[in-house]
Order: structure tokens, then sequence, then C-alpha cells
């Protein structure tokens, strides 16, 4: 285990530039706006170093854990003031083959995005054949998770499985959801769940992307988040959990010597809104070095009121994780996004795929449907299994040429 022995300087001159602009109370996920009203409040931790970093300068000594498999594990006991102020209302109702949900309100993301920034998300009607992901489109086979491929057939061990015969939403071709909101989010697709029912494990495979050319920070990650007045008994605040698949620095406690050596991927919890992230805002464990093609399977799950970040890479089968107490706050929104930090040119060189992509929540839920993505982004039609505990998204796709930028 690599322990961090300073504090990132950058991080702490962020930090401290982050107070001034906003100012927080209320509950979860809620957010009031200060000086800076009207734009994106902060980014992450990790985005205050966002230019050209030396290699080999920016990054806290250690050895890379790339090769052999090894297993890494942290622990951090959250805990710090009220923080953020928001509400939220929202109303869903579903039938026997189609849903039809409605979701309002507006929430920050406190993490490699931001801490303090406002969206809005609605749903409308939607519907499909049941026991497919294909949405209905001309092709697909009944009771598989092809996403409309003709050739596909089941596969009762894929995670995917546990929605065979569910409810099937509509695909990002058929079904528009709310537009981006907040200027780091190149790409992004994201689901905004009832409040009251908490997530309580998020299963997705990622493929790493061809490396960038630019010597610029670049985040890729999957996300959790308590948002929309879901309950926060401890008063955590506003802070995203978050496997971050990184070219470049971040304010990760431990990160390899060259950030720029290639990808490396670490379970991380970013919450400047309170100190349960710690004095730096954040929290992480061991990272692991990855090669361009590797499918990295990644499983966040709670038990009792502590989440488990697990990543393995299955060329390697190494694995880190990364363990935090959020003393029961519920997490209710799940994200997939592409992150460029504020101030830099760095775009994606390729489209970044998640596959296998499944919810499990407490108590059954009305909806799958994503609530926003970016005009280009992708996403299969979610199914809903048959007894409304999972989601199960066979494919999100984040490109990487926008239309709009």
């Amino acid at each position: 285990m690599r322990q961090a022995s300073t504090i990132w300087r950058s991080s702490v001159a962020w930090l401290v530039g982050f107070s001034t602009l906003v100012s927080f109370s209320g509950g979860c996920g809620d957010e009031q706006r200060g000086a800076a009203q009207g734009s994106d409040a902060a980014g992450v931790a990790a985005a205050a170093a966002t230019a050209q970093e030396p290699a080999g300068t920016a990054g806290q000594p250690g050895a890379s854990t790339s090769g052999a498999p090894h297993v890494g594990t942290s622990g951090v006991s959250a805990g710090g003031d009220l923080a953020g102020a928001q509400s939220s209302a929202g109303a869903s109702a579903s039938g026997a083959q189609s849903e039809v949900g409605q979701s309002g309100g507006a929430g920050g993301n406190a993490s490699p995005i931001d801490a303090a920034h406002a969206g809005t998300g609605a749903e409308g009607g939607f519907g499909g054949v049941a026991g497919s992901t294909d949405g209905g489109r001309e092709g697909a086979t009944p009771d598989s998770t092809d996403g409309g491929r003709a050739d596909a057939t089941p596969d009762s061990t894929r995670v995917t499985a546990v929605c065979v015969g569910g409810t099937v939403g509509m695909d990002s071709d058929s079904f528009r959801a709310d537009a981006l909101t907040v200027r780091r989010e190149y790409a992004a697709v994201k689901y905004h769940g009832d409040p009251s029912i908490p997530i309580l494990n998020f299963k997705t495979t990622m493929l790493v992307p061809k490396t960038p050319s630019s010597r610029q920070t670049l985040f890729i990650w999957p996300g959790l988040q308590c948002k929309e007045g879901a309950s926060d008994p401890a008063g955590i605040g506003n802070g995203v959990l978050q496997p971050v698949l990184t070219w470049g620095s971040s304010c990760a406690p431990q990160r390899p010597r060259d950030t720029f050596g290639g990808w490396w991927m670490a379970g991380m919890y970013v919450n400047v809104t309170t100190g349960a992230a710690g004095p730096t805002g954040c929290a992480g464990g061991d990272y692991m070095m990855t090669e361009v093609g590797d499918l990295l399977e990644i499983d966040m799950s709670v038990e009792g009121s502590a989440w488990t970040q697990t990543i393995t890479d299955l060329r390697t089968m190494e694995i880190v994780d990364f363990t935090i107490d959020l003393k029961n706050q519920v997490q209710n929104a799940a994200m997939w996004v592409v992150e460029v930090p504020d101030g830099t040119s760095i775009r994606p060189v390729e489209d970044t795929v998640f596959t296998d992509s499944v919810l499990t929540f407490e108590k059954p839920v009305s909806s799958c449907q994503p609530t926003q993505a970016g005009a280009n982004d992708y996403f299969s039609a979610p199914v809903r299994s048959s007894d409304g505990l999972h989601c199960c998204y066979d494919k999100i796709i984040l490109r990487a040429q926008r239309t709009d930028r």
C-alpha cells in the first residue's frame, strides 16, 4: 500500500478558491449558489493541475502495480457538516409493457465534475418488448440482452441477465434526454432515481480508450451520488463515489510518479462541501496502471453503511479497491462521465464504451430511463427487471466527437 506523504499544493489552492465561490446549506445533493452564480462553481480538486505536467515530477513517489495481480485495500470514515441546499419533485408510473416517468429538480455533482451545479431532468413515455434491450427495433429476438443485434443470444452468465424478461425503455436514438449542464462534462449519461429508493450496487465494464496526445488531464469515470433530497442523516454532504480512469495529474492520494505514463485507475470519493473526504476533499485507494484495450470490471457496493469500489483489470486480473463509510447516506443517482477540466483544450481520442451496466436497488423502481445525456452520446434501451429491483444498460458510448463544441 502506497501512502501519500504530502498534500498536493494545487488541490489546496483550488479548495481555498472554491470556498469563496459557493455557500452550502440544506440536504444531500443540494446547493445554493454564491458569488459564482450562473457559472460552474468548482471542478474536481484534481482539475487544478490541468496543464502541462512534466513527466515524472507531478505524481507521488511509488512503483506501478501493473504486472502481477495485486489487491490494495484502504478505508476512510467520512463525516462533516451538513452541506447543500436544493429541492426537487418527481413522480412516475408504470404499465405492463411501457413506462411513463416524470422527474425534475436541480442538483450538483461534487466530484471530478463539480461540487455545485444546477441541472434539471425530465422523462417522457417509453416502452418496448419485454425481455430485450432493443426497444422494439427490428432484428432483435425476445429474451435477449443484445441491444438489437440479430445474431446475439441470451447469456445467463452476464450480469445483465437479471433483467431478462423485464420492461424495456427507449434508447438514445428514440428518447431525448435532458442536455448536460456542466462545462466539464464533455460527455455523459446520467440516471437520477427516486430519492427515497437507495442504489445498493452499481456494476459496469469500461474499455480503456486510446491515450490522448496532449499532456493535459482527462478523467473518465462511472459514479454514484446522493441527489435531490435523498437521506443524509450524518450530514456527509455533496460528494461522488467514483472509480476514475485518469490521464494526467489528480488529487488522488495515491498516483503514479509519471501520471502521463499511461491511463491509471483508482477508486475515489470526492467531496469538497464537508470534511467527509479529508482535508483535500479527495479520498482514494491504491491505483493500477492499464493498457489501451483493457477491460476494467467495476463494482460499487454497500455493506452496512460502507461503500466499496472494486476495480479488476480482466487482462492482468489485477485488483484495486477502496472503502469509505458514508454513514447511511442514500445514493440515488448513477452516471457515466468523460470530464475535461476547466481551462484545458484536451479532448478524448476515441469513444469511451461501457458495457453490462447494472444498477441494483433496495426497493422496486418505476423507471430506468436516463435523464441526462450529451447530444451525441449513446445509451442502449434500458431494461427494468421484472421485480423492479434492477436497471440494465447493455451499452453506453460516450462520444469523442461533439457537434456543439
